[in-house]
């Protein structure tokens, strides 16, 4: 299965906190997440289909920024592990796909 950053994010501050999922897979080629059921459950719905050059340069900004960031820490917000740093962890994990990390760096 795979999750969007944010549900991933969600899943493993879950898996760390020992909080019990039910994990219910939805078929978006058979337009499930359109149903009924599902929208009552669903905050948004967006229609982007491809990055505008914009974002992709966004993405490439903020992947240099956490870079710089992450140079001297070990974690994004402290000295041990947080939120933060899970929440980054889900969205890069998400970003490489658009826009591949630099295995160097």
């Amino acid at each position: 299965m795979n999750l969007s950053p944010p549900a991933c994010a969600a899943m493993m501050i879950c898996e760390i906190h020992n909080v019990p999922v039910e994990m219910i897979d939805v078929d978006l080629m058979k337009r499930e997440h359109y149903t009924p059921e599902f929208l009552k459950y669903a905050a948004i719905i967006e229609g982007v289909r491809k990055p505008s050059e914009k974002m992709l340069k966004e993405v490439e900004e903020a992947y240099g920024y956490l870079e710089a960031f992450l140079s001297n820490l070990k974690f994004v917000a402290g000295d041990r592990m947080t939120l933060a740093d899970i929440a980054i962890v889900a969205t890069v994990s998400g970003l490489r796909h658009i826009i591949a990390i630099d295995p160097k760096q």
